[in-house]
């Protein structure tokens, strides 16, 4: 068996924070609520305190229907680095168009200011049902990774993205997003300000009319799985 790599690592080590975290929280809730092992009930009120947070801003950030999906890394100088959606509109009344920004913070998160936008939306048509069929490509949900030692100086950086083929047709803002062209493409660079890669389409389906597009076929990889 290969031994994981650095990124392989990370990605175990984050995986087992979020389920210790997971774990800890229900033995806590298990604990408030039961007595020698047995369930009971109580007539206490509690006040309600507000958790210490405040919305978050980026300064030079104007997307006009909010900002979503933060994913945030600390470069070795202790700046934080955090990529996150804008979701916009040409039309303002049309439908939503999203991609990939990257803000910046030198006081560990106290302030940030918007620097660039990392994986554009962009335009294609593609034939559909056998019909041409015009859209965009959103970017969303993205996840960054500083990966200090990866051998590959340019590479030390990376990004995962979900990206999703969204028609013009259709009234309502989210309406005609096509699940079946949709994949979780990854982008890399030497530095959080790029240069970055072009996009790697690392996972989807082969259901799509796009399947050689895709690196990795996630239905087929269930199959195989199950097979196995």
């Amino acid at each position: 068996m290969n031994k994981p790599n650095s990124t392989q690592i990370k990605i175990l080590k984050t995986m087992n924070r979020m389920n210790s975290i997971i774990f800890f929280t229900l033995i806590m809730l298990f604990t408030a609520c039961s007595k020698d092992g047995e369930m009971v009930e109580t007539s206490d009120t509690y006040d309600v305190i507000e958790p210490p947070y405040k919305k978050l801003t980026i300064n030079g950030e104007d997307a006009p229907f909010g900002i979503f999906d933060p994913s945030l890394e600390y470069d070795d100088n202790g700046i934080g680095w955090m990529t996150y959606s804008s979701v916009s509109s040409p039309t303002m009344d049309h439908k939503w168009v999203v991609q990939t920004e990257l803000a910046k913070s030198a006081n560990r998160g106290t302030t940030w200011t918007k620097v660039q936008t990392v994986n554009e939306a962009d335009y294609e048509t593609f034939t559909i049902h056998g019909e041409e069929t015009e859209g965009h490509w959103n970017k969303e949900t993205s996840s960054l990774l500083y990966d200090n030692e990866d051998p590959d100086g340019q590479k030390r950086w990376k990004l995962f993205a979900h990206r999703i083929f969204s028609p013009n047709e259709g009234d309502e803002p989210e309406a005609g997003n096509l699940p079946f062209y949709s994949f979780i493409s990854y982008m890399t660079a030497p530095e959080p300000t790029g240069p970055w890669s072009e996009e790697r389409f690392l996972f989807g389906t082969s259901k799509s009319e796009v399947p050689d597009l895709v690196d990795i076929h996630i239905d087929n990889l269930a199959l195989r799985l199950r097979m196995q």
